[in-house]
């Protein structure tokens, strides 16, 4: 899950050793055992080791989880802005916040179901999909938008700089533009279902998530359709989601290219590492598991590139 995984990368160290197991703790907060070394504000993150040493850091989006550690790790992890609008980093914070701007959440979550957009009301809850036009109102491509102006101010100062992007999609609610939904139409041809949709025999209820995670645009799988560890939802309800997992990861894919295309405008390419990678995987059916929460491959690995 999120915030153990996060809490682990970006302080370079096993959850056995941050002891962030949940959303409660944070490797800034977590208590030790007796006599262990560390820990608090003794121990580096991997963003305040290249900030000691000279670099710039910034950071955007979901880098930490929210809220752990507090306020983004700030100020250990990021350049704080300088003061005086003759320096860069002064029109600029040192982190953009995961809930600033466009975001997802709102879109999909706060506002009953619309039948002209297609907005799924689901409370507070993981799921929920919905197409929204006004990329404005879309958190990773505001998040795209400041990590390219964050990267042509580094570029003036002349110091070696690292920048985080922390994309939200393709984590649910999907909210993504009708042109990516339309690239996986007709659902028949574009969109298949999991091979297997049966959790493995004999497994206990423990190793699975228990909770429906699925939703539609009427209302929750508990509400209009029967759904449960050994019953798979109807495929048309499983499709529908799939798309807009889809949907998602074609958008972010969008946003990650126009980062992309501004290190090359940037003259910036072939000297700047990127590197992308994830908090935790995703399952979309398969063995009739949703989201993550589990120990299955699919919900546990990680893309590297």
């Amino acid at each position: 899950i999120c915030g153990p995984s996060r809490n682990s990368f970006m302080s370079g160290r096993r959850i056995g050793t941050t002891l962030a197991w949940n959303f409660e703790e944070s490797f800034r907060t977590s208590v030790l055992p007796s006599g262990s070394s560390g820990g608090g504000t003794t121990w580096k993150s991997v963003p305040q080791h290249f900030k000691e040493s000279g670099w710039l850091t910034a950071g955007g989006g979901k880098t930490y989880h929210e809220g752990l550690p507090a306020n983004f790790d700030s100020p250990w992890s990021w350049t704080e802005p300088t003061v005086g609008t003759n320096k860069p980093f002064s029109y600029l914070p040192p982190h953009y916040p995961a809930s600033s701007g466009g975001s997802t959440y709102q879109v999909c979550c706060q506002q009953p179901f619309d039948p002209e957009t297609g907005c799924v009301h689901v409370a507070d809850a993981g799921g929920g999909y919905c197409k929204v036009d006004n990329e404005n109102d879309i958190f990773d491509y505001v998040l795209a938008n400041h990590t390219i102006s964050t990267m042509e101010l580094a570029h003036t100062t002349g110091k070696p700089w690292m920048i985080y992007a922390g994309f939200k999609k393709p984590h649910a609610p999907w909210g993504s533009p009708t042109r990516m939904y339309d690239l996986y139409e007709p659902l028949e041809t574009k969109v298949r279902l999991p091979k297997n949709q049966f959790r493995p025999k004999r497994s206990p209820n423990v190793a699975s998530i228990g909770d429906c995670f699925l939703r539609l645009d009427n209302g929750t799988c508990d509400d209009i359709y029967p759904w449960g560890p050994d019953q798979a939802a109807p495929d048309y309800v499983v499709l529908r989601n799939r798309q807009a997992y889809y949907a998602a990861v074609s958008h972010v894919d969008e946003q990650v290219g126009r980062v992309m295309d501004a290190l090359r405008r940037l003259g910036l390419r072939n000297d700047t590492m990127v590197l992308m990678h994830s908090d935790h995987g995703y399952t979309l059916g398969e063995h009739n598991e949703w989201e993550k929460k589990t120990n299955f491959e699919l919900a546990a690995r990680v893309p590297l590139v």
